[in-house]
């Protein structure tokens, strides 16, 4: 619920004047109505499944209102969706299958190093 910006009273209904100093609340009302038809505009993308599109709408309503709750729970939905879509999409398993043995490989090199440095020092100092 939006508060008026003069005497901090919170609105009970978003009006043009104030009911407690009256004053002018022209700038609350069009912030109040663009970002409900933002919030419409991103729900008419996403039943339209257009995804993408619906996602900017949604971020382009978080940055006019940080705390919007609609729009917070959806890109919420979307990034938890990538994310589990990075980690079982069979290309990204692969990649990371790739990392897994370049770690173990470059284990393994380290560790041979290892044992024929010792090798070498026992060798040395007999």
């Amino acid at each position: 619920m939006p508060s008026c910006p003069q005497c901090n009273k919170p609105l009970a209904e978003v009006t043009r004047q104030c009911p407690t100093c009256r004053a002018d609340l022209d700038l609350l009302v069009e912030y109040v109505s663009g970002l409900a038809g933002s919030l419409y505009r991103a729900e008419q993308l996403t039943r339209g499944g257009e995804l993408g599109p619906a996602m900017w709408a949604y971020l382009e309503v978080l940055e006019v209102d940080p705390d919007n709750p609609e729009a917070k729970r959806q890109v919420g939905q979307v990034a938890t969706a990538v994310r589990q879509f990075d980690r079982t999409a069979p290309g990204r398993r692969w990649a990371q299958g790739l990392r897994q043995r370049r770690t173990a490989t470059r284990l393994r090199s380290s560790l041979a190093e290892d044992a024929l440095l010792s090798w070498w020092r026992s060798w040395w100092h007999s």
